[in-house]
């Protein structure tokens, strides 16, 4: 995992999803698409897209707030791309979502391993997790 930090902060159109998905893939910033930028939803599919060209499938998410997801107890099951995962959540510096990249370590805790935002001071709460692992 490399360290991407993000280079637009703002409520509407940070560059978060970018930064996160680069250092998860260590990849530069400008080689990964503007996932913030697309239409509704499709930010989603297009992280999901982006990944799958990297040969790593979308197996679900895991969140205590919506029925249809793994729970976050589940997270265990997985490994990730090598123990890391996408995380959403509350940011600490405005009212709207931040994603971040957590790792699962051996001993099971689930830990912040980067913040994009300059400050690393990670999110309030995971409301989501974004599962991939190598096909």
């Amino acid at each position: 995992m490399k360290a991407v930090h993000q280079t637009i902060v703002n409520t509407t159109n940070g560059n978060c999803m970018q930064a996160s998905v680069a250092s998860i893939l260590d990849l530069e910033l400008d080689q990964v698409p503007k996932f913030v930028e697309m239409e509704g939803d499709q930010w989603f599919w297009g992280i999901v897209s982006f990944m799958e060209s990297f040969g790593y499938q979308y197996k679900g998410y895991c969140s205590d707030q919506f029925n249809d997801s793994f729970s976050m107890s589940d997270l265990q099951k997985f490994i990730g791309i090598d123990g890391y995962f996408l995380t959403s959540g509350k940011s600490p510096r405005f009212n709207c979502g931040h994603m971040t990249v957590y790792k699962l370590e051996e001993d099971g805790s689930f830990n912040l391993a980067h913040d994009p935002h300059e400050s690393g001071s990670g999110i309030l709460d995971i409301s989501d997790v974004l599962i991939f692992e190598k096909n």
